[in-house]
Parts: structure tokens; sequence; C-alpha cells
């Protein structure tokens, strides 16, 4: 006597039709998606387009498995796209520089876990006790609970988890620089 087969394996053309259809849509999925880059990370987290000139001058980025990690990105800010690109609606929400000394210490603290030499360089000159930097900073959460909320003039604590996932934007005005950093833990 046979066993009576029941479900899907009773009728292995339909199991093998769904396999199929679901290998095909992973795979368009897959293809489909829009390439992500130091340019896009820095527009869809401020809301601002670079301009058209911009040139990335330095890219690190680190991320593991669970998500946690870091990118700093240093972008070129050509300096007669400056104005059109300061008077985009979304500066509305960056302040002017310089950073308040909790968060640069904060930051300053952060940066230890850059990888390279050149980055932690740059991070430590980017966040050092350099006073007469002008331009503009913002500060976001990127907190699954509360992303996008502004951290500019928040008390910097790290034990709370609205500043443990953060992005920070700089414009750096002197330097002609457009600077970009996330943390995530």
């Amino acid at each position: 006597m046979e066993p009576n087969k029941t479900g899907c394996f009773a009728h292995p053309k339909i199991f093998l039709g769904f396999v199929l259809l679901i290998v095909a849509a992973t795979a368009i999925f897959l293809t489909t998606r829009p390439e992500e880059t130091p340019y896009s990370f820095f527009s869809d987290s401020f809301g601002l387009a670079l301009p058209d000139h911009t040139e990335v001058l330095f890219e690190e980025d680190t991320y593991g498995s669970m998500g946690d990690g870091y990118r700093l990105y240093a972008f070129s800010l050509p300096p007669g796209e400056r104005d059109a690109f300061l008077s985009q609606g979304a500066m509305a929400r960056w302040s002017p520089l310089p950073l308040p000394e909790d968060v640069a210490q904060s930051l300053r603290q952060r940066v230890q876990a850059i990888g390279s030499l050149s980055g932690k360089e740059l991070a430590r000159n980017l966040f050092g006790e350099n006073g007469n930097r002008q331009g503009f900073y913002c500060i976001l959460s990127s907190w699954y609970k509360q992303p996008g909320a502004v951290l500019n003039h928040a008390h910097f604590d790290q034990d709370i988890p609205l500043f443990q996932n953060i992005v920070v934007g700089m414009v750096d005005l002197q330097d002609n620089a457009i600077y970009y950093y996330s943390w995530n833990q």
C-alpha cells in the first residue's frame, strides 16, 4: 500500500513552479535596486542634492552583519555652486558651526573605531577643538524609533538610544567641503 501524499509534495510541478517564482522575484529585486553611493547616502539622510560637480574626496565605510559600524565621506563643494547648495530648503535644519563642545567630545571618542589612519585623522580634524570653523552642521538620529530627529541642540548622551545611531553632516565653507559621518551601534 502506497502512502497518501498530501500538500505541495503531491504535485511536484506546482512545488517546482513556486520555487522558481521565488528565485525569479529575488533575482529581479536584487538587480533592480538602485546602487547605494556616498552621494545617495548624503542625499537620503539630509534631503539635500549635492552640486553637479561634487567629487568624493574621501570614502570609508565599515558595517557588520548586524548593521553596526560607521561611514565617513568627504565631498568637494565647488565654490561656484555653493550658494545654490546652501539655499536648498532642507538647510533650514542645519545650525551654524562650531559644534557644541559636548557633541564634539563625544564624536572624538567615537572616531577611535575608525579603521584607517587617514580616516581617524580626518575625523579628529573634523570634530577637533576648532572654534573658528565657518559653516553649518546637522546631527540626525537614525534610530529606528525616531529616524530623522534633529539633535543639533540636544544634550548628547550616548546612553540614550536616540544618540547611539546618528548621522552628522557638516559644510565647511573655508575648505569648500562637505562631510558625512554615520555611526550605528
